[in-house]
Formats: C-alpha cells, sequence, structure tokens
C-alpha cells in the first residue's frame, strides 16, 4: 500500500469475498487499462496535496483520503456490469473503507484506541461517500424490470430516509419543518451546515472550519443533491430566504452594485461577498488565479485585481458568474456551487 492504491495479498487472503471480487475484477479485460488510469489519478492527487494533508487525523487529510477514496471507487465503478460484478464493487467498498481508516488515522481499525468526535466525522463522511457510490453500482446495472420499479419514478434509495447520510436526514427534516422551497441547486445556508457538523463534533458551531464545512458540502451532499450552493453566514435566515430580521429599512437601503446610480447604470461591479464566493470556488478546486480566470473568460491579472479591490467590468462579472454556474446576483450575495467530489 505504498503509493495508496492497491489492495494487500495478506487483505485478500483473510477475506474470501474481497478475494472473489479481486478475482472477478481481474478477469475483466479492461482491468489493467482502469488501475492505469487509477494509478495516474492517484499520483495527480499525491502532486496536489498540501503539506497539512501529511498529518494525520487534520481535516486537510480527511479531505485528502476521501479524494483517494473516490479515485479507487470511481475506478472499480468502470468495472461494474452487472449484479454479480456490482456485489463484487459493494465488498471492494468495504475494504477501501478500512484502509481509509488506516490512511486517515495513521493505525487500523483493529487498534482499539479511544476516538474523538473528528474521528467520528471522517466515520460519518466515509460511510456517506460509500453510500453515494454503492447507488451509482445500482444505477449501473438496475433495469425496472429487475427491481419491480417503474420507469421514470425513483429507487427506494431516493425516497427511503433510512438510506440518507445523518447530514442528508437533517437537512430536509429542516426543509420540510421551516417548509423552505428549492430550486435547481439545493441554497443551504452556511449557519446550518455550522449547527449540523458543529452537534455532531461536540463544538461550537463558530469553530467549525472552513475545511469541515467544504467536506460536508463535497462528500455528504453533492453526491445526493447534485448542485449545491452554500449561502454565506449572515446574508440569509435558516430558511434560505430572507426573514423579516433581514429586510433592510427603506430609508437606509443603498442601491445595489448593479443598480442605477444618478440614472446611469454602473459599468463596473462586485461585492465583498463576491470575492469570498470566488477565492472559496478556487480553493475547493485547488486552482491559482491562472486557472480561475480561464474559466470565468477573462485574464489573470483582471481576477487579481478583483480578488484585491472586489470589482471588476459588468460584462466580465456577468461571464464569471454564469461560467461558475449561478446567476450575477447569486454570486454578488456570496454564493457559490460547491465543488464535485469526482476526479476525472
Amino acid at each position: 500500500m505504498a503509493d495508496g492504491w492497491d489492495i494487500t495479498p495478506q487483505a485478500r487472503a483473510t477475506d474470501n469475498r474481497l478475494d472473489h471480487a479481486m478475482r472477478l475484477f481481474e478477469s475483466r479485460p479492461d482491468f489493467v487499462a482502469v488501475q492505469v488510469r487509477m494509478k495516474e489519478r492517484m499520483h495527480v492527487a499525491e502532486s496536489k496535496k498540501s503539506s497539512e494533508s501529511e498529518v494525520f487525523r487534520t481535516d486537510a487529510r480527511m479531505e485528502y483520503v476521501l479524494t483517494l477514496f473516490d479515485i479507487r471507487a470511481q475506478a472499480f465503478l468502470e468495472l461494474v456490469v452487472d449484479a454479480e460484478t456490482q456485489n463484487a464493487f459493494v465488498n471492494l467498498l468495504g475494504s477501501f473503507e478500512l484502509v481509509a481508516w488506516q490512511e486517515y488515522a495513521g493505525y487500523g481499525p483493529d487498534d482499539l484506541r479511544p476516538i474523538g468526535a473528528n474521528e467520528l466525522f471522517f466515520v460519518d463522511m466515509i460511510r456517506t461517500t460509500a453510500q453515494r457510490w454503492i447507488r451509482e453500482s445500482q444505477e449501473r446495472v438496475k433495469t425496472p424490470e429487475a427491481n419491480g420499479e417503474q420507469a421514470g419514478h425513483p429507487s427506494r434509495d431516493e425516497i427511503d430516509p433510512r438510506t440518507w447520510s445523518p447530514l442528508i436526514q437533517e437537512w430536509q427534516a429542516h426543509t420540510t419543518l421551516k417548509n423552505v422551497i428549492t430550486g435547481p441547486g439545493e441554497k443551504i445556508p452556511e449557519s446550518f451546515l455550522r449547527n449540523s457538523i458543529s452537534r455532531r463534533l461536540g463544538i461550537r458551531p463558530e469553530e467549525v472550519t472552513g475545511k469541515q464545512i467544504q467536506i460536508a458540502v463535497a462528500f455528504g451532499l453533492l453526491g445526493h443533491y447534485g448542485k449545491v450552493i452554500v449561502t454565506p453566514a449572515g446574508t440569509s435566515d435558516e430558511s434560505g430566504q430572507a426573514g423579516p430580521s433581514d429586510k433592510p429599512n427603506k430609508a437606509d437601503e443603498k442601491p445595489p452594485m448593479t443598480a442605477k446610480n444618478s440614472g446611469k447604470a454602473r459599468r463596473s461591479m462586485g461585492s465583498l461577498e463576491a470575492v469570498a464566493a470566488v477565492k472559496a470556488f478556487m480553493a475547493e478546486r485547488h486552482w491559482n488565479t491562472t486557472e480561475f480566470s480561464r474559466l470565468a473568460g477573462c485574464t489573470d491579472r483582471t481576477i487579481r485585481r478583483f480578488l484585491q479591490k472586489t470589482r471588476m467590468r459588468r460584462s466580465c462579472f456577468d461571464t464569471m458568474a454564469s461560467n461558475m454556474g449561478i446567476t450575477r446576483e447569486q454570486l454578488l450575495r456570496g454564493e457559490y456551487q460547491a465543488a464535485c467530489p469526482h476526479h476525472d
């Protein structure tokens, strides 16, 4: 397991189901090609990881290990073609969970040591991630006739709350209780994420780190909702909509950056919230300003100036927001679309 991608002979020898699963996958003609692509992705992840991720049981280490888990799962998912290989895939995911624990904690699951809140949070995230890949493998082999479902209807995994992660269950209960109306892309307030994570970690909401929020969204929510927009704290109430206390006094209300000023539309626009959203968007994807500028459709110099001065030309701002998958108004409020945990 030196480079974090192989299954050890010892593990196969002590687990008949794992050994059978690996033999089944090794019989596939594309097995070698899949392994090569997986190893290449592992090396890319290795080259991009931060120095903090070298330290066991840190948030950065958790994110790195979950990324490795995704790479392994995505690779073997390509080999799932029928019910037998899907069952083998599920067994293989169980071994990936054990490997992930050792990579995160620095010791094996058989080593009986006391674990804290961070370790429990990791277990929650790794199980949520495994459940997402199990659902994807089921979708690869599922036919309406085979499972008694009608075409066009949701599967039991989609409608049975018992198959959801604790974070998803809590958000669904919250939206039902608050009568939240969701649109394309689940809009989830940062305050909700902080409260949810803090309860599981046994800490105060303000002690929840930005990295923990990123992990919860990328590995705990995106697989279920497909698109998640995080609303920064202080910009909306828990329902994701402006509440009575959030409505400004009309006499004190200042025109937004997009509004006309003295009868003339502003040619530049921006906000501190938009800068924060762009920085978070870049950080989740490990992008620098040059890489982000290609997506934004403007120069690297324009992006750097925007991050410093908070403003850019209206046309550039609109293009940047659109290419980030959100509207101009959403970006001005500081909302952004969280990164997908899948790896190409």
